[in-house]
């Protein structure tokens, strides 16, 4: 083989390792975002039901006005779910496509041509762990943790509590027609 062809591939497989390293850093950068952004979704839903929970309370005389609240309530509190239920399902196929990047350059590692371009390119690949162990084994921020349980089941919870207060009023309809 010429010395063209050896730093060809050469420069294929830095090219190679260049993209399987940003591939690795955008789909950390991804699982980190996410794990921020869900944060938000059960405050967000907690600060609108409260407001929405203090005009129902003001308003013990227009009915229609407080179905109408509760109704709103029940939507958002519906989108809150499955922006939820969304978020868990993008979380789980970002953390397999991270898991395959760095399994990918592991493999790399253990080859010698890669493993000297990443010398040559001054590049100190090390595998990123987790804050706690049970985190560490399966691999995702937020996948597999009690937080994104207790955010669905607060969830649910706010949904059941509107639609026993729509059958409340509803039965308060009855009564009064």
């Amino acid at each position: 083989m010429s010395e063209k062809e050896k730093n060809g591939i050469s420069s294929a497989k830095k090219e190679y390792l260049k993209i399987l390293l940003q591939q690795y850093s955008e789909s950390w950068q991804s699982i980190r975002n996410d794990s921020n952004s869900v944060w938000q979704i059960p405050a967000l839903l907690i600060t609108t039901i409260s407001i929405l929970g203090v005009a129902y309370a003001q308003l013990h005389s227009i009915q229609a006005a407080r179905i109408l609240i509760l109704l709103l309530g029940f939507g958002f509190t519906l989108v809150s779910l499955i922006a939820l239920i969304k978020h868990r399902f993008f979380c789980v196929r970002r953390t397999d496509d991270f898991k395959n990047i760095e399994g990918q350059l592991q493999k790399l590692l253990k080859q010698n041509e890669f493993n000297s371009l990443f010398e040559q390119e001054g590049i100190d690949f090390r595998i990123i762990e987790f804050k706690s162990s049970e985190l560490a084994k399966n691999r995702c921020c937020i996948y597999h943790t009690s937080a994104y349980h207790w955010q669905l089941g607060l969830t649910i919870s706010i949904l059941i509590g509107i639609a026993l207060l729509f059958f409340r009023e509803f039965v308060l309809l009855l009564i009064q027609t």
